[in-house]
């Protein structure tokens, strides 16, 4: 069995790789993930820069949020997704600006030569120019996200369970869901009064 090999040289490992050309992927995502899947044992040298080491698969982030599986069962290192291809390498990073001119990228003080560029760095939550809205709805994109709902889903029900009122401890329980994707549409609450 071949040993695991995670390399963060900024230099190709093989001279055969040394001139071939370099694509440099933003953002370890599906998108980017099967980019590189793509690109992997070619002659090219990739490249795969993500702010995060681990690939995170959204769709379950509600049943992270919910407490019914763990941040382990959605968050997926790159390095072993990707990590047998020996033409890929994997630098943890945040893009602070591409320079199209030079095509260079700029990440962690760096700049880093690329000749072909895919750029998968996801989407963000809008809340169509009502920023207020974020106070009252978490979004849910990230573990931090998923997490902060658990909280403060099991932080409510933690008082309604020590709650006299029973109109308070109604809407200690009472959760709003919006949007249908992935579970929205299906989902119902079980009444604990």
């Amino acid at each position: 069995m071949a040993p695991e090999r995670f390399f963060l040289e900024l230099t190709p490992a093989s001279e055969l790789l040394r001139t071939a050309p370099h694509v440099v992927i933003v953002g370890g995502g599906f998108a980017g993930l099967e980019a590189a899947h793509a690109l992997a044992g070619k002659t090219v040298r990739v490249t795969l820069i993500d702010k995060r080491n681990f690939n995170l698969f959204q769709p379950l982030l509600y049943q992270v949020a919910s407490g019914l599986v763990a941040q382990t069962d959605v968050a997926t290192p790159l390095r072993i997704m990707l990590g047998k291809a020996p033409n890929v390498q994997i630098l943890m990073g945040e893009v602070e600006e591409i320079d199209t001119t030079a095509q260079e990228v700029i990440f962690n003080n760096r700049r880093l030569r690329y000749d072909h560029l895919i750029v998968a760095a996801g989407a963000t939550s809008s809340f169509f120019g009502h920023n207020e809205w974020g106070q009252f709805a978490t979004p849910m994109k990230s573990l931090e996200d998923a997490y902060a709902i658990r909280k403060r889903v099991l932080s409510a029900l933690e008082e309604a369970e020590q709650t006299p009122d029973v109109n308070q401890r109604r809407l200690l329980q009472s959760v709003v869901v919006v949007g249908v994707a992935p579970r929205g549409a299906s989902w119902r609450p079980r009444s604990t009064t």
